[in-house]
């Protein structure tokens, strides 16, 4: 029994390459919204899905490794950060490395929830001093949710990079009601002056009024790391790692250092779920001999 475990784990890890594992569709989960498979990639960006490409199965994932029935729930990597550090940057440069990995902007898909005449969203209050929604973190997770099953429906894509949430401990809380762990959480940060540099030299191509105000923008940055530590620790008690990455440095030493991350992590995954369908079929074959 074990010579035989042994030898299908090294059939399987000879072909693993980070691209097929990020190319896995991760089906029966979620099923939320019934007629998402209908959305087009334009109504795929109304609701805040930014970094969607549909994959080429001849490029992106072998045929000896695209199994649709491999995972049970979507694989979530969390992006997490003050402004400024750097979050929506690194988003996008990993979209454009792995062509499977889709990048949902929280900040965006609230803004374009919240521009969308007659949207719950846009009925919602506005938060105190603000023209922002005031969403509670029930409804967030929900509309996250229901954002990634519109785009998986379709396209059987499972493989989900969120950037900006959670925020606070009470959407670490809710996350947990209602979503499956993330597999990486990596959290930037840098010194506040630094962050508050570059959110005001983004300001003028940003779109977002609010990065040109530097009174502002200094209170997002304080407010968001002040309330970082607890959203922190409630991930890590909810048995999700933290990975800690100092982001005031060289881009392209960040990029590398993620990346290496994301490989262990996915391929530990994948190792976890070949190993159970593995033993499975050895349960089912001695069942079938006795």
């Amino acid at each position: 029994m074990f010579q035989t475990l042994a030898a299908a784990l090294r059939r399987f890890l000879s072909g693993i390459n980070l691209s097929s594992i990020l190319s896995l569709p991760l089906l029966n989960w979620g099923g939320g919204i019934r007629d998402a498979g209908n959305l087009d990639q334009r109504q795929l960006e109304t609701v805040g899905i930014t970094g969607h490409r549909y994959p080429s199965a001849t490029q992106d994932s072998p045929a000896s490794l695209y199994e649709p029935q491999l995972f049970k729930e979507p694989a979530i990597i969390f992006i997490l950060g003050a402004p400024g550090t750097g979050k929506g940057t690194l988003s996008t440069f990993l979209n454009s490395r792995f062509s499977r990995l889709t990048h949902l902007s929280y900040g965006d898909l609230i803004r374009r929830q919240d521009g969308i005449s007659g949207s719950w969203v846009s009925s919602l209050p506005r938060r105190k001093g603000t023209n922002k929604p005031d969403i509670t973190p029930s409804s967030a997770v929900w509309l996250i949710r229901a954002a990634i099953e519109a785009g998986n429906v379709r396209n059987g894509q499972w493989t989900w990079l969120i950037d900006g949430f959670p925020r606070k401990e009470h959407d670490v809380v809710e996350w947990v009601a209602q979503m499956p762990q993330a597999c990486c959480v990596f959290y930037l940060s840098c010194p506040p002056e630094v962050s508050l540099a570059r959110v005001l030299g983004r300001a003028s191509t940003s779109g977002r009024p609010e990065d040109g105000d530097e009174n502002v923008a200094r209170e997002r940055i304080t407010r968001a790391i002040a309330e970082s530590e607890a959203m922190l620790v409630a991930l890590e008690e909810s048995g999700m790692k933290i990975t800690r990455v100092d982001a005031n440095r060289d881009p392209e030493i960040i990029r590398e250092e993620i990346i290496e991350e994301i490989k262990k992590v996915l391929v530990s995954l994948k190792i976890k779920e070949r190993v159970k369908e593995v033993m499975k079929k050895l349960v089912d074959e001695r069942s079938v001999l006795k």
